[in-house]
């Protein structure tokens, strides 16, 4: 029952998440001028994140069928899925779970909203107490998640499941080491491509990332990047703009994260996915990140849309329940140097560091 109250409340909190961060990006003008290089530097980080995961999970779990009857007509079913983004009504997403129709269906929304500017004042306010109502909805609903926890490893462990328990190990251990090379990769690739100084450009880096994963966190780490881009030349104005939006736009951590979730928990339940399967749910994960807000439990909700599309048993969401406070730290450390890197770059890029 929570499972299911979950994620019902995740369709709605990505809908509005989404169609509250179009609205709050400034106006069309502002955001066709800075936000454009911004965003297409966050996606780049973003794409490289899961096709980095992508590659590593396709070796490391065995989910991905290697039977060529199978795997034949990936492309077309990637077509369908594209041809099947639009809607044939506004409710049927909600009902459903579609995850990738309630994304069409937002980010239309909330374009509409923002070419409106001032004539949509009321409705840009109205979105933005949904938004938070249907945070604190999940909150409060991820307060019996222990209980969850603890039944379902009951269950698992009373079962003949128990020896799949001994392959959860891989899960973490993914995560980490394709979290800490991703953070050195995209180091490397920003201090060379803008020819900063490696040695001053990882003291501002670094202790951002560190903080992130000390307190699994985003709220400690909001001041302490602010101060870093400010010492690092960055104009105040582009800060103030850039700053927030890639706090929504650099979910490389939780790309990765969720992958990992995805796949060994699919490997515990004995799921084998088709070529086609693996890239539209790699391809899920990569829009599907970019929806999960800074609220306890919100990668919980949304991670369940993730399994239900690959027909997870409930009882399996246990472990990755269980261990997500030390995955999120893993998550937050890369999710903000990658904040960090893009801002810089676009800025450089843009002329707007000192």
């Amino acid at each position: 029952m929570l499972m299911g109250l979950l994620k019902a409340l995740a369709s709605f909190m990505v809908f509005f998440n989404v169609l509250n961060a179009i609205c709050h990006m400034g106006d069309v003008d502002t955001l066709s001028k800075l936000g454009v290089s911004l965003i297409k530097k966050a996606e780049k980080s973003n794409f490289s994140a899961t096709v980095l995961i992508g590659i590593v999970g396709y070796f490391v779990f065995d989910v991905v069928s290697t039977d060529g009857s199978v795997s034949v007509g990936v492309f077309g079913d990637i077509y369908k899925m594209l041809l099947n983004i639009v809607p044939n009504s506004l409710v049927q997403p909600f009902i459903n779970g579609n995850s990738l129709q309630i994304l069409f269906i937002a980010v239309c929304g909330g374009i509409l909203l923002l070419i409106l500017g001032q004539q949509a004042q009321t409705t840009f306010k109205s979105v933005g107490e949904l938004n938070s109502l249907f945070m604190m909805a999940i909150v409060r609903s991820c307060t019996f998640i222990p209980l969850v926890v603890y039944l379902s490893f009951t269950s698992l462990l009373l079962s003949d499941k128990f020896s799949l328990l001994l392959k959860m190990w891989k899960i973490p251990t993914v995560v980490y080491g394709v979290g800490i090379t991703f953070f050195f990769l995209e180091f490397l690739y920003i201090a060379t491509k803008n020819r900063f100084n490696f040695s001053n450009y990882f003291g501002k880096i670094f202790p951002v990332a560190l903080l992130g994963y000390t307190t699994a966190s985003t709220m400690p780490c909001i001041p302490l990047m602010t101060k870093t881009l400010k010492e690092g030349g960055v104009r105040d104005n582009y800060r103030d703009f850039a700053l927030p939006l890639c706090q929504i736009l650099c979910p490389s951590g939780i790309i990765i994260s969720m992958s990992t979730v995805a796949m060994g928990l699919a490997e515990m339940a004995g799921i084998k996915l088709s070529l086609s399967t693996y890239v539209v749910i790699m391809f899920s994960v990569f829009l599907l990140a970019q929806t999960v807000p800074p609220v306890t439990g919100a990668s919980i909700s949304v991670m369940i849309l993730i399994l239900a599309q690959i027909n997870v048993p409930q009882e399996f969401i246990a472990p990755f329940v269980s261990i997500d406070y030390f995955l999120n730290m893993m998550r937050v450390a890369v999710n903000k140097a990658s904040a960090m890197n893009v801002v810089f770059d676009a800025a450089k890029h843009e002329g707007e560091m000192k």
